[in-house]
């Protein structure tokens, strides 16, 4: 789990943007990959990104992936949630909402997300879930447009 705050522009890329690398979580429960960023996010100077996740603390047992962040209706991590990429302007925010939404289903995902919206928090969600196929991708549509894919592993 990380968050940043971008402060300045990033003086190293012609249009002054930051670039952000986000792990596919997918295949660190598959794989136990976690080296690799799968996704670029590229954002402005008045952004902040957290992503909460189990990537680098996890461990598995009967075939089941645990990791730090615990339900507290379960006593157990959901099991079909890998990774939560929250962006908005406050940090703080952006890391409450992730560790947040990690435990949620997509119902309460959806209906917490509007909440934070009627409340004038503007937040766009990168949503990685668990999925017959492997991971299903969950995402608001302003943070579509930040996306792009890096790594086809």
């Amino acid at each position: 789990q990380s968050t940043i705050k971008l402060i300045g522009e990033n003086l190293a890329t012609e249009n002054r943007e930051w670039r952000v690398g986000i792990t596919d979580s997918h295949l660190v429960y598959k794989n136990h990959i976690s080296k690799y960023a799968s996704y670029l996010l590229t954002l402005k100077n008045t952004n902040s990104i957290s992503t909460s996740s189990g990537d680098e603390k996890h461990y598995f047992y009967r075939d089941n992936y645990y990791h730090h962040i615990i339900d507290p209706l379960t006593g157990y991590p959901n099991q079909n949630r890998f990774a939560v990429t929250a962006v908005t302007a406050n940090a703080m925010y952006a890391d409450i909402v992730t560790t947040a939404l990690m435990s949620m289903d997509i119902k309460e995902t959806k209906e917490f997300l509007n909440t934070l919206f009627a409340q004038g928090i503007n937040v766009e969600v990168f949503i990685q879930d668990k999925n017959d196929d492997g991971v299903k991708v969950i995402a608001t549509n302003n943070i579509k447009k930040l996306f792009s894919l890096i790594n086809n592993l």
